[in-house]
């Protein structure tokens, strides 16, 4: 029986380029000299990290992907699992006349891959996981009815401390609208 081992790689570089869409990942490594591999993937870090451990026991490991819709939860679940990984944005990764031409999802991950290794690639600025929860919460409310909510505690407010204002209110005459909205809110006129 001939008893093969995987050349030792601890210690090198392995640099994974990724495509993310919801449904898939392209995936493209490359060492610091040579291509290894292209594949397509399940959307789970866990999956890729798994892969790199069972491929590169011992090395360090580096990932790409474009900015987009996914955010930055794959960066986050890739350093959790001992991954360097770098969020860039699209328009700043160098690209060649033939790449523009023929861009397909294998190409791009190659190209990210290969600029990762090379050290062409600059990283935008990741949040962190706190500050992305407290904006998806801020934006799930919708301006309208941020708004609407502002103006009915300025209203309830002035309507309450400031007597003057009832006193005020009374000569006058209130149209129906007024009148509903001092109900709901229980003011008496």
């Amino acid at each position: 029986m001939n008893n093969l081992s995987k050349p030792d790689i601890s210690g090198q570089h392995i640099y994974v380029g990724m495509d993310v869409h919801k449904k898939s990942w392209s995936i493209s490594i490359v060492t610091e000299h040579s291509t290894h591999k292209m594949f397509s993937q399940p959307p789970d870090p866990a999956v890729l990290s798994s892969y790199m451990q069972r491929n590169f026991p011992g090395a360090t490991y580096h990932a790409a992907y474009e900015a987009g819709y996914s955010g930055f939860w794959i960066h986050d679940q890739l350093h959790e699992k001992g991954i360097d990984c770098m969020v860039v944005n699209p328009v700043d990764v160098p690209t060649k006349d033939k790449e523009r031409s023929g861009k397909t999802d294998k190409v791009d991950c190659r190209k990210l891959a290969r600029c990762l290794r090379n050290g062409e690639l600059e990283g935008i600025y990741v949040p962190a996981r706190v500050k992305v929860e407290d904006r998806g919460l801020l934006r799930s409310f919708s301006l309208w009815s941020w708004l609407s909510g502002l103006h009915a505690l300025t209203f309830r407010v002035s309507v309450i401390t400031s007597s003057t204002l009832i006193v005020d209110m009374r000569q006058h005459q209130l149209n129906s609208r007024f009148r509903a909205a001092c109900d709901f809110q229980h003011v008496h006129l």
